[in-house]
């Protein structure tokens, strides 16, 4: 991976004249709270920098140089040249205090190049809980024409009918309603999660599109062999001058200082500086992308029938085998739809160990 020159910082009389260009030929609203946010949509603009130790107190905004030499607005060769001279020497700051963002926690002083963000898997519902309330009935009305007993639904009738067909393997019934949720977890939980195709509809964090760069710091999902066995506390971690760890979120907590989950945090760190370092350069986020773990956090909009649902619980939820990431994840949600739906998920919640 490449690296970037550290003396190659913008002087304030560079980054004055940048300001400048900007609201001439960027479209940039000198008066704005953000003045760099520019209307020309040539001119798009990333990230806060600041250059604090030259003296300057103004805002500035990393360019992506692309797009800065694509700009239409300079009238002659040398006022283009000029601009790309400026914006490749911009791009070139390594990775900068924010003005908005930076935050000193004792002798550290935390920056998006020496901190990660730490969450543990989760998930969301994304339909809504009043249709699942909802679908025993409806799932009893579309059933019940396979025998022609629609004479039979009463007001509580639904939940027997259910668990019968289900009993008699009739859970083609099923196939008639869906549940959406939102998964969030690791990269490596999502290639498994992924695998399910069969009534199965997913949308998913794009890291092609996604440009992490545009982040405060890099969200990762920490294993728990990692941690001794149990999920690491949420919460940034930043690295000190001396390499401890510390949780920014709550500085009372010991720093970590050696072991796996130093090391872990290291690469993690050192995975996500070369993605910065490729994005400064210019290379594209579909291509930085390869150098990020499989530790980073992804977001995946799941939808199955329920046919599906029981299908998925069976492997991830209930099987020994499933890896820890994705069984607790799934552990959760049928604990959740078995007691909203009881007919439809109660038998398999009630073989959890």
């Amino acid at each position: 991976m490449s690296k970037r020159p550290d003396d190659q910082v913008l002087t304030e009389t560079e980054a004055l004249e940048v300001y400048k260009l900007l609201v001439e030929y960027g479209g940039a609203d000198p008066s704005s709270e953000s003045p760099f946010v520019g209307r020309n949509t040539n001119m798009r603009c990333s990230e806060f920098v600041a250059l604090p130790e030259l003296g300057f107190n103004g805002r500035f905004w990393r360019l992506e140089r692309e797009m800065v030499c694509t700009c239409g607005g300079a009238e002659s060769d040398e006022l283009y040249d000029r601009i790309k001279e400026l914006n490749d020497k911009l791009c070139h700051i390594v990775h900068k205090p924010t003005i908005m963002s930076n935050e000193s926690v004792g002798d550290c002083v935390v920056t998006k190049a020496n901190k990660l963000r730490v969450v543990n898997p989760h998930w969301f519902l994304t339909t809504s809980g009043e249709w699942l309330e909802q679908y025993a009935c409806l799932l009893e009305r579309i059933g019940r024409i396979c025998y022609k007993s629609e004479d039979r639904i009463t007001d509580d009738s639904a939940d027997g009918f259910i668990k019968r067909i289900i009993r008699s393997g009739h859970e083609s019934v099923l196939e008639h309603c869906s549940i959406t949720v939102k998964v969030i977890g690791s990269r490596a939980m999502s290639h498994q999660l992924v695998r399910h195709r069969v009534h199965s509809s997913y949308s998913q964090e794009s890291q092609r599109y996604c440009d992490y760069g545009k982040s405060d710091c890099l969200t990762v999902i920490c294993p728990h062999v990692c941690s001794g066995g149990s999920l690491l506390p949420e919460g940034v971690y930043a690295r000190n001058p001396n390499g401890d760890w510390i949780v920014c979120d709550n500085p009372s907590l010991k720093a970590l200082s050696e072991g796996i989950i130093c090391r872990w945090l290291d690469v993690v760190l050192a995975c996500y500086q070369n993605y910065l370092d490729d994005r400064a350069d210019g290379v594209k986020p579909e291509d930085a992308r390869y150098i990020l773990p499989n530790a980073t956090k992804t977001e995946v909009q799941c939808t199955y029938g329920l046919r599906q649902w029981r299908n998925v619980f069976k492997q991830r939820a209930l099987n020994p085998h499933a890896q820890w990431e994705i069984k607790g994840i799934f552990q959760s949600i049928l604990k959740d739809f078995a007691n909203r739906m009881p007919s439809l998920f109660g038998d398999l919640a009630e073989q959890i160990k």
